[in-house]
């Protein structure tokens, strides 16, 4: 038998003999690892070349395969060694490799033999090209191997816990941090475990051996739990004594390892809520949720589940087996209807259809189906076949109950071809009375995913499946042909308005996406309870921006995001819910969302229940780089770009993952890259995925500067030559070159009466502050606020410039201008028709008439105008962030330090360009004020990083960051 040997040292053996000859080739060995990590799916000849042959033709590749294949035939002496023509696998009859064994112990539930079988980090210290396809796929598949390990050994030391055994989950914690010594989550582990096995000495040096490692390798404090824990056992750990808070349990686990959610928790101030965490909890520990959804996905995927009972009325639908190639689209699409038609149907709850299409390996049969309930924690499963003879077709199901170990098989329904929608509605019926015999079901309902017409059906069905793959353009045109078929058609309308939103640049081939999501809410009957509850929120996005209340628009915008998080409570193993969840996280404004990390936590529950679900990766990048991880945003862009998408944003993300990393940013293809780039990868790569960071070589205003070298004649912002010139004075500005971007955007600037310019980033008011634009022609700018007769315009991305002047009047003491402000936003309060004018004209009403006790000197009647202005007013306000500033610093001033930190931690995110860094410099000197030395360093270094090559205005901010900075560390 020969026998491949992959976690270590790769080599195999020939009946415990060393192999010879093609079996000790760097080649050759590869080809054997590729093959073993696969499985029996086994690998393409093309994907086999590509990783193995990169530099040769498709013809010279194929050659070499063979080749390659004939000499470890011949030398390991195995004439069957592989199986297969176009898919090419090892025969396990003939070669066995401890890969093969860890995954099948895994999928077997079986830990203990997982972890025996991993001796070592995959293909530990072998490469090939150093930097090549191998190495890449190497690299991810030992973090996918070493996360399910890791994972494995948590579920076995939390049943060693709960058996009472303390010593053998401590020896188990221990071989966890052996394989991640920074892992805080394993440290803390395995004190618990031995302070409840009575070494409370023993627990603690462990504790302290792990705070002084992580302050030696991160320069950073250990997690607050972790110190907290520390010192409560610091003066009871020699009497064997426990502190009377502590619990006499370990860490609770959630499937085996850390959830995104406990990966973000961390103590927090007494006043400040748990939506509202701290800059450094976020930076420093919080930001790591993705890191641990991203490498808990391996386990998810074929880990072993044994920490979840299973659930009695789970029920997991299974990819049905089809026999005409006629129906393949039916493979998926039956998973689709069925789980919409029985989830909610009493007790019954279904696995999402993106979870279960990821999590099924194999045909049809009762051993398949009882492993998929196995990996999905169903207790229920449905397995089954489409036939079709003729114009006839068969639908055959077995329902299999886990938990009673019961088989209801040859459920069947027949019919035409044409009427397989409803064929598949008539097998959920019988389905669902079957299961109604040990639970109450109730009356049978009349759900459906909302069409009865075959060909909408059949066109929905596809745009589903490309639009879970990240394929929206063909997503687009499959649901255009949904709707052509069926104008009643609910999903497809949703979901060709979510497209839409995504893939602009088609938008002018179909209607407004607007009126998709409008149709779609008016056609919200019959459906899921899933499908319906996410429509149910976006009529209250639309009831919202109908508003003409502003009372109206804040509840409606309220409830919309809150009924998203209930379907993420009554559906949390959804990855589209957690899409949506994260989604509007991210893009509704300050006090419903705003905050990153919340944002990218629901994205990390997404990416975690399915990695292929390429929606969930498009804000990850942006948000991993606004909480100062550049390193978590490769890997986001990684786990994405390996998808293959080929949505509209794909190529952005992709230039972004090229700038981020350090040696290929300079390399030639990326200049090239660059140049040949559309105006639009530009602008998303400069300006959103990378706008934020901090880097040395200002990647940002690289990619800004390409693209003010484009042309364009449209009148929206992406190909509006105008625009590019303010994207790269905005950016410039946030990098501190104050003047370069005055010059750069100047004719806009001077054009007082310009119509087109983004607000958001729009960099006029902080050249004003800093003095670059002239007095004369700010006070002219503003001053427009007054003209007689003139209505405020108030869209978002309108003319608005004339309305930012409050801080600047109040920098001159300019009481005049800010009362007659503050008494033009009243009457135009008064006069507004929509929502949104009245909510604005109110925040300019009370933030002037704040600003003017300020520049009369009264602060403490100032300082409580500023927390008078309702949070609510923000939702359609961009200009808070300065407010909030301006707030926190005068709260800062009267003595009420931990009061203006809670302030700038809620806000820092909304703000943007030089105010951002100057508010991240505000945050800095509190923490250090504070305490909170970690956090000062970290505010400081942003600071000193972002404007390292700034303007000599600038220079004051920048030593006051350094020179806190250089403090800080001489004191640890």
């Amino acid at each position: 038998m020969v026998h491949l040997k992959t976690f270590g040292a790769l080599s195999v053996e020939i009946d415990g003999t060393p192999g010879t000859g093609a079996a000790q080739q760097r080649k050759t060995l590869a080809l054997l690892a590729l093959l073993a990590a696969a499985g029996h799916r086994g690998l393409s000849r093309d994907k086999l070349i590509a990783f193995l042959w990169p530099e040769t033709d498709a013809e010279h590749g194929r050659g070499l395969l063979k080749q390659a294949c004939y000499a470890l035939r011949r030398d390991l002496h195995a004439r069957d060694l592989f199986l297969g023509s176009i898919q090419l696998r090892l025969n396990p009859a003939v070669i066995s490799s401890d890969v093969e064994s860890f995954a099948c112990a895994l999928e077997e539930n079986d830990p203990t033999r997982a972890v025996s079988c991993y001796a070592a980090p995959f293909l530990d210290g072998f490469y090939l090209n150093r930097g090549g396809e191998f190495e890449n796929w190497a690299e991810t598949e030992r973090a996918r191997l070493a996360s399910q390990c890791r994972a494995a050994l948590e579920v076995l030391a939390a049943e060693a816990t709960r058996r009472g055994e303390h010593r053998v989950a401590a020896d188990w914690w221990r071989r966890l941090l052996a394989l991640d010594p920074m892992s805080s989550h394993a440290a803390l582990g395995l004190m618990t475990a031995l302070d409840d096995a009575g070494e409370s000495a023993e627990a603690l040096r462990r504790g302290q051996a792990y705070a002084r490692l992580v302050r030696s390798d991160l320069g950073a404090d250990p997690p607050p739990e972790l110190s907290e824990w520390i010192e409560q056992h610091r003066h009871v750990a020699g009497s064997g004594a426990r502190p009377s808070n502590q619990p006499a349990a370990g860490p609770a686990l959630a499937g085996g390892f850390a959830t995104a959610g406990e990966a973000a928790k961390a103590p927090r101030e007494p006043d400040v809520t748990a939506a509202r965490r701290s800059v450094v909890a976020v930076r420093r520990w919080g930001a790591a949720i993705g890191l641990a959804a991203l490498a808990a996905a391996g386990i998810l995927l074929l880990g072993s589940r044994t920490d979840l009972p299973t659930d009695p009325n789970l029920l997991a639908i299974a990819p049905f087996d089809v026999f005409d190639p006629s129906l393949q689209v039916w493979r998926e699409g039956l998973v689709d209807i069925l789980s919409r038609d029985l989830d909610g149907a009493g007790p019954l709850r279904t696995v999402p259809q993106t979870v279960g299409l990821k999590r099924w390996d194999g045909r049809a049969d009762r051993v398949s189906a009882e492993s998929f309930g196995r990996r999905t924690g169903a207790g229920l499963v449905v397995f089954g076949s489409a036939r079709k003879v003729r114009d006839t077709v068969s639908l055959r199901a077995t329902v299999l109950d886990l938990v009673r170990k019961t088989v209801e098989p040859d459920l069947e329904v027949k019919g035409d071809t044409a009427d397989i929608g409803d064929l598949a509605d008539s097998l959920g019926i019988r389905i669902l009375r079957v299961l109604g015999r040990d639970r109450p079901i109730g009356a049978v309902r009349q759900i459906s995913i909302g069409s009865r017409s075959l060909p909408a059906l059949k066109a929905f069905l596809y745009g589903e499946q490309f639009y879970r793959r990240g394929r929206w353009d063909s997503a687009l045109v499959y649901y255009d042909q949904a709707i052509a078929q069926d104008s009643t058609f609910a999903l497809a309308y949703r979901h060709m308005h979510q497209v839409l939103d995504w893939h602009p640049s088609s938008a002018q081939a179909y209607l407004p996406s607007e009126e998709y999501l409008r149709k779609s809410v008016r056609l919200n009957h019959g459906l899921s309870p899933k499908d319906s509850m996410l429509i149910a929120s976006d009529s209250f996005g639309v009831a919202a921006d109908q508003a003409t209340d502003p009372d109206d628009l804040i509840r409606f915008s309220y409830r919309s995001l809150s009924t998203l998080e209930e379907a993420a409570r009554r559906y949390p193993g959804d990855p589209e819910v957690w899409y949506e969840v994260g989604d509007a996280r991210f893009h509704h404004n300050r006090p419903h969302g705003g905050d990153p990390a919340l944002a990218l936590e629901a994205f990390d529950h997404a990416i975690a229940l399915d990695p292929g679900f390429a929606p969930a990766y498009e804000h990850t990048v942006e948000l991993a780089i606004r909480l100062n991880r550049p390193d978590l945003a490769r890997k986001y862009a990684d786990a994405y770009l390996r998808l293959d998408p080929a949505d509209v944003n794909a190529p952005s993300i992709r230039l972004a993952a090229l700038m981020l990393d350090p040696e290929r940013s300079r390399a030639p293809e990326t200049a090239r890259m660059i140049d040949s780039a559309p105006a639009w990868v530009l602008l998303e790569a400069g300006m959103n995925h990378l706008g934020w960071w901090a880097d040395s070589g200002e990647a940002g205003v690289r990619l800004l500067r390409a693209l003010t070298l484009r042309s364009g004649t449209g009148d929206d912002p992406v190909s509006d030559t105008l625009m590019y010139d303010q994207y790269l004075a905005y950016e410039l500005a946030s990098r501190g070159h104050l003047h370069e971007a005055y010059a750069v955007d100047r004719p806009l600037l001077l054009d007082l009466n310009a119509s087109r310019f983004s607000i958001l980033y729009d960099p006029y008011l902080s050249l004003s502050l800093l003095g670059v634009i002239p007095e004369s022609l700010a006070a002219t700018t503003f001053g427009h606020a007054f003209e007689p007769g003139k209505a405020w315009p108030m869209p978002p991305y309108g003319n608005a410039r004339q309305l930012r002047g409050l801080p600047w009047w109040l920098a001159r003491r300019d009481t005049a201008s800010l009362a007659r402000f503050a008494l033009r936003a009243e009457q135009e309060a008064r006069s507004q028709t929509s929502a949104r004018g009245k909510l604005r004209s109110r925040y300019f009403h009370l933030a002037a008439t704040a600003y003017l006790a300020l520049a009369r000197a009264d602060s403490v009647r100032a300082l409580r105008l500023f927390q008078a202005i309702p949070e609510t007013l923000c939702l359609e306000h961009f200009e808070c962030f300065y407010a909030k500033l301006t707030e926190a610093r005068l709260l800062n001033a009267l003595g009420q330090a931990r009061q203006a930190g809670a302030v700038l931690d809620h806000w820092i995110w909304r703000g943007g360009g030089p105010h951002l860094v100057l508010g991240v410099l505000e945050q800095g000197r509190i923490a250090e004020g504070l305490g909170e030395h970690q956090k000062a360093i970290d505010s400081y270094q942003f600071v000193v990083d972002v404007w390292r090559h700034a303007d000599p205005e600038l220079a004051p901010y920048v030593r006051q960051a350094r020179a806190g900075l250089h403090a800080l560390v001489r004191r640890r």
